[in-house]
C-alpha cells in the first residue's frame, strides 16, 4: 500500500506539472546505526532509513516592472508541493509483551506531505522582503488521517543586496524542522560568481558548489531533516504509577530529526536535467516516542517487575522517551526536472 501510494503521487505530480516548474526525485539512504549509550534493552538496537521524496515547486510572478527592454519581477509567489516516504529497518527491536513501541511493519513507514509558500517582494534595487506560509501531515500510515496532527510552519525574513554579489538575510521561522516545534533564526547569505555559489539557508540547509562547466560542478551541502509524526489510535503499553497496566489503546508520537552534511556533485544530463549526488556524515539522529495526549509516564515492563523505563541512565519519569543514533554516513541520490 505504501509503494501503490509513492508511485501514484509521483505520476501525478508528473502528469499535472504545469511549465516554468520544477521537479525533484530524491532517495536518501541512512545505514544501519546502533543506539548511542543506550542500555539494556536497546542496548544491541539498529535503525536504518530510506527516504523516498518527490517535491513540486512552482513559481509564479505576480507583478513586476520595466528596466530599460526587460520585465524584472516585483513580486513572485513560490509554491512548493511534497511527499515522502520514510522506511525504517529496525534490528533486535526487544520483543516483550505489552512492549511499549513494538516498530514492526506497523510504524516503521513515515509518511509526510506538504505544502508552502514563498512570498518575495522587491522594495528596491538593494532591499527585498519574503514572507513564508504553510502546512505539513505527518504520520505512520497514509489511511488515518487527523486535522490536529496538522503541523504548520511560517516566517518572515528580509534581504540586502550589494554590488558587488553578496546577499544577506535575517529572519525568524516556525516549524518542525528539529522534529519538534520550535522558532529558529533565519540566516540567508548568497554569493554567486562566475565558478562559484555559495547558498546559505539556514535553517534548513546550506551549499558551496565550484562551478567547473555547463556539467559538472562539485561542492560542500548540509542540510537538516525532521518532522512530528503521530498514530491515533495505536495499541501502546501504558503503566500508572503503581506499575498497573493502564491502557494499550493511545494515540503515540515520534519526533524525528537527523544532519548530513559531506561532499556533493552535480551533472548536467541535459538541459534542464541535472542529477546530484551527495555523500558524507550524518549525525545528530533523534527518535524520540511520547503518548500526546495521556499525561502518565511510560513505563517499560520489565520481566516480572514493571520499572521506569531508563535508557540512558537518566531517569525519564515525566519525560519523553528518546532513542539518540550514533553517527554513520549517508548517501543520497536526486534528480531535478525542470520544465
Amino acid at each position: 500500500m505504501y509503494w501503490k501510494t509513492t508511485i501514484t503521487l509521483m505520476l501525478l505530480f508528473l502528469l499535472l506539472t504545469p511549465a516554468f516548474s520544477q521537479i525533484a526525485i530524491e532517495w536518501e539512504m541512512l545505514p544501519e546505526s546502533n543506539g548511542d549509550n543506550l542500555t539494556y534493552p536497546f542496548d544491541k538496537t539498529s535503525v536504518a532509513t530510506n527516504d523516498y521524496k518527490i517535491s513540486l515547486g512552482i513559481p509564479l510572478v505576480l507583478a513586476s516592472k520595466k528596466e530599460d527592454t526587460t520585465k524584472v519581477p516585483t513580486l513572485v509567489l513560490s509554491n512548493a508541493l511534497f511527499y515522502s516516504n520514510k522506511h525504517l529497518i529496525v534490528e533486535k527491536w526487544p520483543n516483550y509483551q505489552d512492549s511499549v513501541f513494538n516498530l514492526n511493519d506497523t510504524y516503521n513507514h513515515l509518511v509526510s506531505f506538504g505544502y508552502s509558500a514563498t512570498l518575495t517582494k522587491t522594495l528596491n534595487k538593494y532591499w527585498s522582503i519574503l514572507g513564508i506560509a504553510g502546512f505539513t501531515y505527518a504520520g505512520f500510515s497514509p489511511d488515518k488521517y487527523r486535522l490536529k496532527d496538522i503541523g504548520i510552519n511560517g516566517g518572515i525574513a528580509g534581504l540586502k543586496k550589494w554590488d558587488s554579489g553578496w546577499t544577506l538575510g535575517f529572519g525568524l521561522y516556525y516549524g518542525r524542522l528539529t522534529g519538534v516545534d520550535a522558532l529558529m533564526p533565519i540566516i540567508i547569505v548568497q554569493k554567486k560568481t562566475e565558478h562559484t555559489l555559495l547558498n546559505i539557508s539556514l535553517p534548513s540547509a546550506m551549499s558551496y558548489w565550484y562551478i567547473f562547466n555547463k556539467k559538472i560542478s562539485v561542492g560542500l551541502a548540509a542540510e537538516i531533516n525532521g518532522d512530528m509524526y503521530t498514530e491515533p489510535g495505536s495499541k501502546v503499553a501504558q503503566y500508572d504509577k503503581d506499575g498497573q497496566l493502564k491502557s494499550t489503546n493511545n494515540n503515540i508520537g515520534l519526533a524525528y530529526s537527523a544532519v548530513t552534511i559531506g561532499p556533493a556533485l552535480k551533472y548536467s544530463i541535459v538541459d534542464g536535467v541535472s542529477i546530484i549526488a551527495r555523500t558524507g556524515l550524518s549525525f545528530a539522529r533523534r527518535y524520540q516516542y511520547w503518548i500526546p495526549e495521556e499525561e502518565e509516564v511510560l513505563r517499560w515492563p520489565d520481566i516480572g517487575d514493571p520499572s521506569w523505563m531508563d535508557l540512558t541512565g537518566h531517569d525519564y519519569t515525566g519525560e519523553d522517551v528518546e532513542f539518540p543514533m550514533k553517527s554513520n554516513f549517508f548517501f543520497k541520490l536526486a534528480i531535478g526536472i525542470g520544465i
